[in-house]
């Protein structure tokens, strides 16, 4: 009734406790069930592979429905085990009908929840009521060897009070959307602490509002019928005009994600390098990920960066921010938040220096791809038609400082003072 999640570092097995101990000397010797190595249980072998911001996940393959009518609980077993506490197990609902988003159901989340070590802990849950699977996710926030193991997985009626849903602790496992159905894919302009002058708003080629400046085409399929969103700027224009945009809910994020987008920058202006762009995050990282501060962004062009190195929710947010009081065409296009396998070909390039341009070409494609990377071992590379792809990687990332190369630092800070603001009304509204 269980699998392990492909593409996910860590995989689930499930064997007695006299083979599972010869792969990890520290997991338990004994199941819980029968007490005796000839028992079985699940557990997730990372002592050779353990990297802070891996996870795996063990997935109910069935779905159920808890109603009004009897509550149910969900009872487990579990056993901790490693050097240092450097982990977590989280057990999450997964709605039936949106696979992508998860509730939070286990360990509370209204306090800090402490595991026991070295022994089988009985765990509990009053299912809510709904209709969806269950996912369970070991992660580890170190290098130090550190997982977990699970018995006698069941869900039986209980006492508990029926229960519902909260708005608390819910996230995306990923998020993708080429607007081509014309629609923001529940993205949202703003949120309780900014509100964006201008709001993003979905548009095609043809209904452009100023077809000089374009873009005439979206990306996704070179189309003037294609949808794409487009920052609405309208008369009459401040210097601190302001646009924010960002997925509907939290990324529930790990290091094997990337984030993919296109984007489109073109003023009435040149030379003044008066419009900036920025990707921030905010959760239990918050950093500025990327920008530009640029008149022209010549035609579409696609980054791809990896996620921060953490494990919890984050939510992402799209800034742009205009000075000069002039006209300007700013648009987003094929926003994906997802592994990074699932947004790259197989093709992997060894790189060595700080920055490598390379060219691929085709009998049909001609296509230049910019790699912008920190570290000297791989990096992804992508290709797309008629555009430019820059991929940033970071070998580690910081609470205090963002890592950057030196054309992002040769950049003018000045107009990127809203991004900055944003990002500080961030942090002081979770301190709130």
């Amino acid at each position: 009734d269980f699998s392990s999640l492909p593409n996910y570092p860590y995989q689930w097995l499930v064997m007695n406790a006299s083979d599972a101990i010869k792969i990890e000397s520290q997991a338990p010797s004994v199941d819980f069930t029968f007490g005796n190595q000839s028992g079985h249980y699940a557990f997730v072998p990372n002592s050779n592979i353990t990297k802070a911001g891996n996870v795996g996940y063990l997935a109910l393959q069935t779905s159920f429905n808890i109603t009004t009518n009897e509550s149910f609980c969900l009872n487990f077993q579990y056993y901790n085990y490693g050097q240092t506490v450097a982990g977590n197990l989280n057990v999450y609902a997964q709605l039936s009908e949106s696979s992508e988003t998860v509730q939070k159901l286990w360990p509370p989340i209204d306090r800090q929840h402490i595991y026991t070590r070295n022994k089988w802990i009985w765990g509990i849950v009053n299912l809510p009521v709904g209709y969806y699977s269950l996912l369970f996710r070991v992660d580890t926030t170190g290098t130090n060897p550190y997982s977990f193991a699970l018995d006698n997985i069941s869900i039986t009626s209980c006492d508990y009070p029926s229960s519902t849903f909260t708005d608390d602790n819910v996230g995306l496992l990923s998020f993708s959307c080429n607007f081509d159905n014309l629609t923001m894919c529940e993205m949202e302009n703003g949120d309780r602490s900014i509100r964006p002058t201008h709001n993003f708003t979905i548009v095609t080629g043809d209904t452009v509002p100023n077809r000089k400046l374009g873009p005439t085409r979206d990306h996704t399929s070179n189309s003037s019928t294609g949808g794409f969103i487009y920052w609405d700027r309208q008369l009459p224009f401040a210097p601190t005009d302001l646009g924010y945009i960002h997925p509907p809910k939290p990324m529930v994020v790990d290091l094997s994600m990337c984030i993919r987008f296109a984007y489109y920058i073109k003023s009435s202006i040149d030379n003044k390098n008066g419009t900036t762009l920025g990707l921030t995050d905010g959760g239990c990282f918050g950093s500025t990920l990327w920008y530009i501060y640029t008149d022209d962004s010549q035609g579409w062009q696609v980054i791809i960066l990896p996620v921060p190195n953490v494990v919890c929710m984050e939510s992402f947010y799209f800034t742009v921010y205009q000075q000069p009081p002039v006209v300007v065409a700013v648009a987003l296009d094929d926003i994906a938040i997802e592994h990074c396998s699932t947004l790259s070909p197989t093709t992997t390039s060894i790189l060595t220096t700080t920055t490598t341009v390379t060219t691929t070409v085709s009998t049909t494609i001609t296509t230049t791809t910019q790699i912008i990377t920190t570290t000297s071992t791989s990096t992804l590379q992508t290709i797309t038609s008629s555009t430019t792809t820059v991929i940033l990687t970071t070998s580690t990332m910081s609470t205090s400082t963002s890592t950057q190369n030196n054309a992002r630092r040769s950049l003018s800070l000045n107009g990127f003072n809203v991004i900055v603001i944003c990002f500080l009304l961030k942090i002081f509204r979770k301190l709130l």
